[in-house]
Parts: structure tokens; C-alpha cells; sequence
């Protein structure tokens, strides 16, 4: 089976073993940011998702019909973010027009709060949120 990738893969197994994709985007800390959500990895930090969308292009795109924000680092790998909205309790919120991604960093003034990637056709940015929100993550893990 061939998986098409915008970036180099950096591992990939397949056929009933654990598939994991991770991308270079020659970030200064080095951090590899995974093709999709995938378990055995860590939640980024704030600063690497400052790292992410101050070292990349973004853009608003559609990509097989799913609304999201791509990254393109100046190396040409990519990573894709759909809007995937958000989970409050059976209720999905403002999918394909929201994205909601965790951090694993709490908000310094309010330790019910973590930072959050969000982003609309109007913004993007970190901003503190209620943790027990229903919001993806995106894997990362260190290029060593």
C-alpha cells in the first residue's frame, strides 16, 4: 500500500502494525510534527505551537473536501490542520468552519485553563481555554 505525504516521511509501517508519520519542517528546536492524529507521541507545548505558525507559511485551503489551515515550512514539508470543531459531551460544534487543537501547557493565571491552537476564516492563535473542552491534538515528538 503507498501513502502519499507532502513532506518526508520519517517512519511508516503498515498491514496491522502501528502506522506513524511524522514530518520535518526544519524548525529551530527540531521538532517533528505528525501527518495526522496518532497515539504514542506527546502533546506540543505553547512555544512549539508559536515555533509551528511563526516558521511557516499558513493557509486557509480545502484538501480532499475537508476546510483547514496547511503549514508549509521553507523546506516545502507541509502538515495539514482540518476544522475539525470541537466535543461537548454527544455535540459536535462548528465543524469544517473551526479548528480547536490542545496543548499540553496550562495557563499560568487559571490552572482550570490550557493553551489552545484556534483558528476560523478570521483568526488564528493561542488562547487560553477550559480543559475539560472536547478539542483534538496533533502529535509531536523530538527529531532525536
Amino acid at each position: 500500500m503507498a501513502l502519499v505525504a507532502m513532506g518526508a516521511v520519517i517512519a511508516l509501517t503498515v498491514s496491522g502494525k502501528e502506522t506513524t508519520r511524522w514530518v520535518d519542517l526544519g524548525l529551530p528546536s527540531g521538532v517533528l510534527w505528525a501527518k495526522c492524529n496518532l497515539g504514542g507521541a506527546r502533546i506540543p507545548t505553547v512555544d512549539e505551537w508559536r515555533e509551528l505558525y511563526k516558521n511557516t507559511t499558513v493557509k486557509l485551503i480545502k484538501q480532499n473536501g475537508v476546510n483547514g489551515l496547511i503549514f508549509t515550512a521553507p523546506n516545502g514539508n507541509s502538515i495539514f490542520l482540518p476544522a475539525a470543531g470541537s466535543r461537548s459531551g454527544t455535540m459536535l460544534n462548528r465543524v469544517g468552519s473551526h479548528g480547536y487543537y490542545w496543548s499540553s501547557s496550562l495557563h499560568p493565571s487559571d490552572m482550570k485553563c490550557a493553551w489552545s491552537y484556534r483558528f476560523d476564516r478570521w483568526n488564528k492563535g493561542m488562547y487560553p481555554d477550559f480543559r475539560y473542552a472536547g478539542y483534538p491534538i496533533r502529535p509531536v515528538r523530538s527529531a532525536s
